[in-house]
Formats: structure tokens, sequence, C-alpha cells
């Protein structure tokens, strides 16, 4: 396998996997405990009064935000994931394109199952009910308001964890972790903005992707980073292809023979 391929760990990294969740326990804690909730509520209102209120700067900032948390935002993004996995596969040379091409397999399937759990068991106030800044604060900007001809979400009484969140940074930590250079620094900047408009327009607070999203992403991640469970199925699904690509083969040689 060439060296241009980012592969992922073959052995098991008890260290690192422990104190990433640690880690993750740690700051799902500190956000739940009473003694220790109002540093991470102040943290909220802080960013939210800033956040929101700079959509008092103009129409032009108004419009940049409302689109950005618009549907059609979400087919940008695809385009853009789209393409980062095409250049990771295309780059690789032709004994490596099938292996990037199985780890970007796994990682779509991967990434998806996460975010589907994360919809039918994480969110809607499982672990942490909550109301979006929107509905707490009356003096907010409402951009659904202000610009009714377009469909926003800018409240939620389930905000805690932010599902767009769990998808964007699920992005940038799968996707990033192939990509070198300029594209794996593009592709964390991308997620994080991706993070931002829910925030801006008082969707979601900051600690519902900060903690919420980000835990749920991070532990996902971590059995990646730092277990051999992504190299095994990568490696599988490459076995797959290669195992399809001989049948189909001996299919057409069988086919060749039978019409001489």
């Amino acid at each position: 396998m060439s060296d241009s391929t980012r592969l992922f760990p073959s052995t098991w990294k008890p260290f690192n996997f422990i104190l990433t969740l640690s880690l993750i326990t740690l700051s799902v804690i500190t956000l739940l405990c009473p003694s220790t909730h109002f540093i991470w509520k102040h943290l909220d209102m802080w960013f939210f009064k800033v956040a929101n209120g700079h959509l008092c700067i103009g129409k032009p900032v108004k419009l940049f935000w409302a689109f950005a948390n618009h549907k059609y935002a979400d087919w940008v993004e695809d385009v853009v994931i789209l393409y980062c996995c095409c250049y990771y596969i295309l780059k690789g040379d032709k004994e490596t394109r099938l292996h990037r091409s199985a780890q970007i397999l796994f990682v779509v399937f991967f990434a998806s199952s996460i975010i589907l759990f994360n919809k039918l068991f994480l969110s809607e106030g499982v672990f942490h009910s909550r109301l979006s800044p929107s509905i707490i604060f009356d003096s907010c900007i409402r951009l659904s308001q202000e610009l009714p001809w377009l469909k926003i979400k800018d409240f939620s009484p389930y905000s805690f964890p932010s599902d767009h969140g769990v998808t964007a940074i699920l992005v940038g930590l799968h996707i990033g972790y192939l990509l070198k250079g300029k594209m794996k620094t593009f592709i964390y900047f991308y997620s994080t903005f991706l993070c931002l408009p829910r925030m801006v327009v008082g969707a979601h607070w900051l600690t519902d992707t900060l903690v919420g999203s980000f835990s749920i992403s991070l532990f996902f991640f971590s059995w990646i980073l730092f277990t051999p469970f992504g190299n095994a199925c990568s490696c599988f699904i490459e076995f797959l292809f290669k195992k399809i690509s001989v049948i189909k083969r001996k299919d057409s040689r069988h086919l060749i023979k039978s019409t001489k």
C-alpha cells in the first residue's frame, strides 16, 4: 500500500481511547451538574447575545445567515462533501484508489448510521431537555419573522444536542482525517462554519453543539481513531470490491467463450 493513502489504525490505542471518553464524560457531566452548569450557561448566553446581536448590522447580514439556514444550503453541503470524497479517491494512484474508495464508502455509511441513530435515540431531549434561546429571549432577532418568505428554522423545543451540528462535525472529523494539506484545513473550517447558522438565528445554544454534538461525534470517531474498527471495515469492503471484480471478469470471459 502506498504511503499516499491515509490508513486507519490497525491496532488498539487504549490510553488515547480512554482519555477521549473521559474528556467527553467530563464535559457532559459539567453541563448537567447544577454546581457547574452555570459556567456553561454564562458562556451560552454571552455567545448568543454576540452572535444573534450582530444581525442588527443590516439586511445583507440577515440574508446571509437566512440563506445559510435554508434547506438549499444543505444541497451545497452535499456537493462539497461529494467533491472532497472524489478528490481523496482521485488523488491516489491506481494501486490505492480501490482502498481509498473502500475508506470513503465506510465513512459515508458509518457517519450516516450515526446521524440516523442520533435522530432516533439521542435527540428530542432524551438526556437533557432544553428550549432554544429564541424561545427564551423575547428580544432576540427572529429571522423567520423578519424574512417570512424564507423557511428558516430558528427555534427548537428540544435543542440539545444539535442534529445539524452532529452532521457537520462528523463530516469534518471523518473526511478531514483522510485529507491532507489545504483540503484538510478547508473541510475543518467548512464543518465549523456549518455549525454556526443554527446558533446565530437562535435555534441552538453553543453547548448544544460544543458539548452535545461534538461529544456524540467524537465518541464514535474515537472508535476509528484509536481502534482497529475502521481499518477492519474498510479492508473488508475492499475485499468485497475485489471479489465482485473477479466474478465480473469470470462472467465476461464465460460470455465471450459462449459466443464463439
